[in-house]
């Protein structure tokens, strides 16, 4: 919405049918109204900006690695993925297998970021060499012991040749040559 610019201090209320923004008044569509929110300073209409942003700071922090931690896997994980590619080259499945085995389950979350890396690489195989997402698979597959259940039912799933439609669509684009052209000169500036 275009509401000019907003000087600081400028009085904000409103209710469930519109909101004020000094003089100028935003009307909330219908569908807007609907949304549910989890946040009981929102429903409570006590949002106070600095508090959420304490709140939201003191969440990252219990989320974040240390970043020299960060840095290590990163480090292990670009080391990794290289052997992958020059195994993938050499269709060498045992150093394909040795790097897959350095990779997975690397890092943090439900789906740490060496078993994303993979399942991206596993989605990009299918699309443009057969053979290699094959080779690539198997020794995925032979070292999912190596993450956690989440993850290793998405790792299994892109083992399978699938992907979620999001990749899917990103693999698509950047076969196409409008999208190319747009990406490269985004690159560039």
């Amino acid at each position: 919405l275009d509401t000019g610019s907003i000087e600081a201090g400028t009085e904000v209320n409103g209710d469930d049918q519109r909101i004020c923004i000094g003089g100028k008044s935003i009307w909330i569509e219908e569908e807007c109204r609907r949304i549910d929110t989890a946040l009981p300073e929102l429903e409570n209409r006590e949002f106070l900006l600095d508090s959420y942003k304490m709140l939201l700071d003191e969440r990252r922090k219990q989320q974040q690695a240390p970043l020299e931690m960060a840095l290590q896997i990163y480090g292990r994980l670009d080391e990794g993925i290289g052997r992958f590619f020059k195994a993938l080259k050499r269709r060498d499945k045992e150093m394909l297998k040795s790097a897959a085995e350095q990779c997975i389950g690397l890092g943090f979350g439900l789906t740490p970021s060496g078993d994303d890396l993979l399942s991206g690489i596993l989605a990009v195989l299918r699309c443009f060499d057969p053979s290699a997402f094959e080779l690539a698979a198997e020794a995925v597959a032979a070292e999912l012991h190596r993450t956690n259940d989440i993850s290793k039912s998405y790792l299994i799933w892109a083992c399978g040749g699938n992907a979620s439609d999001v990749v899917i669509h990103t693999i698509q684009g950047l076969t196409d040559p409008k999208p190319q052209k747009a990406a490269g000169k985004l690159s560039k500036t």
